[in-house]
């Protein structure tokens, strides 16, 4: 049901759908700063307070249909600020009714998109409310706060559970179905398990006019649902879309979500423009998340200089949902550089992203965004001309989807690809061959730091030789760095030739500082990128070990990059993102080297495998990284272990004897 021309006239809300709130010039700016009075007034009260008011009202929302309606779907410029803010503070003087604890949490799910304190306890406050009122307003608040508030600060998986609860319900609201859609996506939850549940509710004959504004919805939705689980047709493209519909942001998500998968990327721009449109401030967590990741994938291939702004902004918003969804946070934030790189035809730095966002969601079982990120993986692995990568993301893809319970998407991606049906993806064939196959992610894992470090530097030559005056310092400046880059990708692959083949190293004297200050100088571009703030502390000067220079530095590396990564999403307490590296002499015998970062560091139940090989907690596909640390440090005769840092953060130490032995 579209808002835009229907007029509502009640004693207390002066709201005109798709007009300026309370006659104002620029509702958005004006509107918003009504809610945010009103939020600030209302969230000191003590929640005893509200529970001294009397209920003046039966359990209906007496006219606030529309206006939650609006709040729910209309674009900013149509957004009752003014309403929500009438409603919220009414109680104060005439006591509490249905609508009383919608507006209290609508206020709070504003001033919570704004970091605002207290947000959390008055939508807690407005739960308690509508338990009072009724079973009507009791499961609407419900269905609000686990579309709104709950996926928030590390809880998807519990709001979803609740909007799952929900649709079980006889009186649930049927945007609970809705809403399960998305919030299902980034809580990982079974794509089968989702596809029940929508399309319960779009098969149900409408009960009033709301619920039938909602019933194309449902359906388009249960039918690409039903698509990526089943082998039937995604919703077609070719179709148009009613014009009653029209102004449904979630029928332009879906379709933009449809058009993806099937591969028709003008299509998908079109979608992606129209849900722009229609973005408002109270959309679902999940159905934000879906329009700016799809809308960033969508955008990210595009030539057209137009694009670049527009991309810039679903980036942007998708790492500013990255620190408030935190089991989301590395694939969000991983998404969207992957998305820049691709642009800006950075294609390597594109490719480890997506493999990045892929390996992150897999860890938190979040199914569906790994499988579309290693689609993702396996489409800039061709555009790199990487072919046996390509079949390797391809069978992750496969995978993730037979994990999401996606056989549908599945099928449709062997036969675009030209796989056959395989019960494990390949798997299976990959353990015949373990030894051949760990050499050759040990090889891809180190050769990918030089190699993105060669398309840094190449960009950055190439933007300075295009400047109306041509800055050839520089310009020679990043030619040099990508000679030191490639030298250093050649002897990393001679490197781990000799430890397969049991071959001595190249043993030499190493002054570690300055190895330190090397390695620094090859990843400062990602470090500046990242807006990481790196700390020395070096004690070694110029005193020196026997070892190999080489494998010295892949561990460095390793351990700086995983560092980067890590403070990807922004340090959890929200400080200048730093890293610190320390050298002392440990004893007379040995030296130490410490890289320590304050990310979010390592759950406790991941520190005592995070040298396993093959096993990663950060957006890294291999896992191979810390455990080819480890073999080296151990060939040299020393030792490196994980600790926390307080009072968030991890550090890795190693240390290594001044007379390194080595095979």
């Amino acid at each position: 049901m579209s808002l835009a021309h229907n007029d509502l006239s009640q004693p207390t809300l002066a709201f005109q759908p798709g007009r300026p709130a309370s006659g104002a010039t620029c509702p958005h700016s004006v509107g918003d700063a009504a809610c945010m009075q009103a939020f600030e007034r209302l969230r000191v009260l003590a929640p005893g307070f509200w529970q001294t008011l009397p209920v003046c009202g039966a359990d209906t929302m007496q006219g606030f249909d529309a206006v939650l309606e609006a709040a729910l779907s209309a674009p900013t410029d149509a957004f009752p600020y003014a309403a929500i803010a009438a409603e919220a503070e009414r109680a104060l003087g005439r006591g509490l009714r249905g609508a009383t604890p919608v507006a209290l949490l609508l206020l709070a799910a504003l001033a919570l998109g704004r970091e605002g304190t207290g947000a959390r306890a008055l939508a807690g406050t407005a739960r308690e409310i509508a338990a009072r009122l009724g079973e009507r307003t009791r499961h609407t608040v419900q269905t609000l706060h686990a579309a709104l508030i709950g996926p928030f600060g590390g809880a998807p998986e519990q709001a979803a559970a609740d909007l799952a609860a929900l649709c079980e319900a006889e009186t649930g609201p049927a945007c609970a179905h809705l809403y399960l859609a998305g919030n299902g996506l980034i809580a990982g939850m079974a794509l089968p398990k989702m596809t029940r549940h929508v399309e319960r509710a779009a098969g149900l004959p409408p009960a009033d006019a709301h619920v039938a504004a909602l019933h194309a919805e449902l359906a388009a939705r249960a039918l690409l649902l039903r698509g990526l689980a089943q082998e039937q047709p995604l919703p077609a493209v070719e179709m148009p879309v009613p014009a009653a519909q029209r102004a449904r942001f979630g029928v332009w998500i879906t379709r933009l979500q449809a058009t993806m998968y099937r591969g028709e990327h003008a299509a998908a721009l079109q979608a992606a423009a129209q849900a722009e449109a229609l973005n408002g401030p109270l959309l679902p967590v999940g159905d934000r998340t879906v329009l700016h990741l799809f809308a960033a994938l969508a955008l990210a291939p595009s030539n057209d200089p137009a694009t670049c702004a527009r991309l810039a902004l679903h980036c942007a918003a998708l790492r500013r949902l990255a620190r408030q969804l935190p089991a989301c946070a590395r694939v969000l934030v991983q998404c969207a550089d992957a998305a820049c790189a691709r642009h800006d035809g950075c294609q390597l730095d594109a490719l480890r992203g997506f493999e990045g966002a892929a390996a992150a969601a897999a860890s938190h079982d979040l199914h569906g965004l790994a499988a579309l990120a290693w689609e993702q993986a396996a489409q800039q692995a061709q555009a790199c001309g990487l072919g046996a990568a390509v079949l390797h993301y391809r069978r992750q893809a496969l995978a993730s989807c037979a994990q999401w319970g996606a056989g549908g998407r599945a099928a449709a991606l062997r036969r675009a690809w030209g796989m056959e049906a395989d019960s494990d993806g390949g798997a299976e064939r990959d353990r015949a061959l373990p030894g051949v196959g760990e050499l050759g992610m040990s090889i891809a894992h180190e050769v990918n730091q030089p190699l993105a470090a060669i398309s840094l530097h190449a960009a950055a030559a190439r933007k300075w030789l295009r400047r109306p005056e041509p800055d050839i310092e520089r310009a020679l400046s990043s030619l040099s760095l990508i000679g030191e880059a490639g030298r250093h990708a050649g002897d990393i692959v001679r490197s781990i030739q000799r430890m397969a083949s049991r071959k001595e190293q190249e043993m030499g004297s190493v002054a570690l500082d300055q190895a330190i200050a090397d390695t620094l100088r090859l990843l400062h571009r990602r470090l500046r990128k990242h807006g990481i703030e790196v700390e020395l502390a070096l004690g070694l000067g110029e005193r020196a070990i026997h070892a190999s220079r080489v494998q010295l530095q892949q561990v460095l590396t390793n351990l700086v990059v995983n560092a980067i990564e890590a403070l990807a999403g922004g340090s959890p307490g929200g400080d200048a993102r730093r890293i610190r590296i320390a050298s002392r002499p440990h004893g007379e015998h040995e030296v130490e080297i410490a890289v320590a970062d304050n990310g979010p560091g390592i759950a406790p139940q991941h520190a005592d495998r995070v040298f396993g090989s093959m096993f990663s907690t950060k957006p890294d596909s291999t896992g191979m990284g810390l455990s080819i640390s480890l073999a080296i440090v151990r060939a040299h005769g020393g030792h490196i272990e994980y600790e926390p840092c307080a009072p968030h953060g991890a550090c890795f130490r190693f240390r290594l004897p001044v007379q390194s032995s080595h095979p």
